[in-house]
């Protein structure tokens, strides 16, 4: 009996583009690995700023790459997402080759708040890139593949951070952030490769994000998909804040579960997304999404007051068990955001989607902060349930109950607005 190949069982793109854009994913997550673990002790030793102005400015940073998607999506659908995406790459490149430069807290407000617009601005553009590129039913299976290359890319560069920092002094830092701005140059140019595809154009008039937030079925889902995205808020945050505060494990045991995670990523998000095609397969995936977190949090809830050895293996299990919500969201957010995007208007539906991530962004730290501090056993409990509501009226939303039905897309209001050519000062 033959065996398979190699190819076949990692579920390799069999596309040229698709491996291409691929390529260009884990070199990205390469260079975002050099930088993500250094960043704010970068312009600490770097750039000599105080740890206050650090904080404050990476917060800023936050809010203004809210603005990222909304500014994406009509670069997106006007141009094509591969020449927006080559852009971006470009800009992120000059703004990170430019970070050993910055000196003062204003320039370095001005560079994170730049470089973090065009981050924010590449996530939904590259999405609508290898939709343009991958077959409908072969599109959970790439992104799930980008998915995993990419986790395998952070750990990598993660390592190299590790080793760098061992060798001390400022040097290290300035070529770690060089390094990551020459990843997104060799990324841009693996871009360059890939086919362009046609921008398809409506037949009648569009009307910009309009169109849209009239789609009552989208926001919906939008809105519960950000409440189920929270398990990013409970992993980052809720974790090492909960063993740090309410367990005897040692705090160290969060970093042991969050390389847990980016190994358990890159084994189970294929399996776990190949059946995840249709709309309504999302729905469900949202759901058990929703359930399979609670079940964390509920796990979580048992760890107070045991042992060091028996409080570690639980919070092991509860790594183990926020994965699997964490791959069934990504899965889940994938088919339902692309199966109900329209062509024509892919770049707007995918940029208003993932304003949905910014319940995790802005609301997440506050919303573990106040269960570890405050909440406790209770607290969890009540975000469990939220989460898990969240969870099932995506499942419904998704599914289109015939007795309830909500319609997936509605006629502009006023057909003379036309923004392929927008007035200056005319929103889009």
């Amino acid at each position: 009996m033959p065996r398979p190949r190699l190819s076949a069982v990692l579920a390799v793109p069999p596309g040229r583009d698709t491996r291409i854009v691929a390529a260009a994913c884990v070199v990205d997550a390469l260079g975002s690995g050099l930088f993500l673990p250094i960043a704010a002790l970068f312009f600490v030793k770097v750039a000599g700023l105080p740890v206050a102005q650090v904080g404050l400015g990476l917060s800023v940073t936050g809010v203004v790459g809210l603005a990222g998607p909304v500014l994406a999506g009509p670069l997106v659908d006007r141009y094509g997402a591969r020449r927006v995406t080559i852009a971006l790459y470009g800009l992120r490149a000059a703004g990170y080759g430019a970070f050993p430069l910055v000196r003062g807290f204003w320039p370095f407000v001005a560079a994170v708040a730049l470089t973090g617009l065009a981050d924010r601005m590449a996530r939904p553009a590259l999405q609508a890139l290898v939709a343009t590129l991958a077959d409908e039913r072969d599109r959970a299976t790439m992104y799930a593949f980008v998915r995993s290359v990419r986790n395998l890319g952070y750990g990598i560069g993660g390592l190299l951070v590790s080793a760098a920092l061992a060798i001390g002094g400022r040097g290290p830092y300035v070529a770690l952030v060089l390094g990551d701005a020459a990843t997104f140059v060799v990324s841009g140019l693996l871009l360059a490769r890939v086919r362009e595809v046609p921008v398809v154009l409506p037949d009648g008039p569009r009307t910009g994000y309009r169109e849209v937030l009239r789609d009552r079925r989208f926001v919906a889902l939008t809105l519960c998909h950000g409440v189920v995205s929270l398990h990013l808020s409970v992993l980052l945050f809720g974790i090492p804040l909960w063993i740090d505060q309410r367990t005897n494990a040692p705090t160290a045991v969060a970093g042991v579960v969050f390389t847990l995670n980016s190994l358990l990523v890159v084994v189970l998000q294929l399996p776990f997304s190949r059946r995840t095609v249709t709309v309504a397969d999302g729905g469900r995936a949202l759901w058990r999404s929703g359930v399979v977190l609670a079940a964390s949090c509920g796990l979580l809830m048992l760890t107070p007051g045991l042992p060091a050895v028996a409080a570690v293996t639980l919070l092991v299990l509860v790594g183990v068990v926020e994965c699997v919500a964490e791959i069934l969201e990504a899965a889940g957010g994938w088919a339902v955001s692309l199966g109900l995007a329209p062509e024509h208007a892919r770049g707007r539906y995918l940029g208003v989607w993932a304003l949905g991530f910014a319940v995790h962004d802005i609301a997440g730290p506050a919303i573990m902060a106040w269960v570890v501090v405050s909440g406790g056993r209770l607290g969890l409990a009540a975000f469990a349930a939220v989460v898990v509501l969240a969870g099932a009226g995506a499942r419904r939303l998704a599914s289109g109950h015939p007795e309830d039905p909500l319609p997936q897309r509605f006629q502009a209001v006023d057909g003379r607005v036309d923004d392929r050519d927008p007035a200056p000062g005319q929103p889009v």
